[in-house]
């Protein structure tokens, strides 16, 4: 099963990758728009997302969710032209 970028019309997709096997609902930003994120942004959520693993509350699913759709909504404007 191989997943497709969340951006409309981009035709990039991934597989499965070690210790990260594909579910059926997961979403991911390929690598062209991810850099077309802002650099602050990026790095908070791969910040918190840091914290999550090392205090073991990665099962709060709904903050980093809602972190990960304002990554996709401003990839998405990007793409656009927004």
């Amino acid at each position: 099963m191989r997943l497709a970028c969340c951006v409309p019309f981009c035709t990039h997709t991934r597989g499965d990758r070690k210790g990260d096997p594909v579910a059926q609902y997961d979403v991911f930003i390929c690598r062209d728009h991810w850099v077309t994120i802002p650099r602050q942004m990026r790095r908070a959520y791969q910040r918190k997302r840091f914290i999550w693993k090392q205090t073991g509350k990665e099962a709060d699913g709904i903050v980093q969710w809602r972190l990960f759709k304002r990554l996709m909504r401003y990839a998405t404007e990007r793409a656009v032209g927004i």
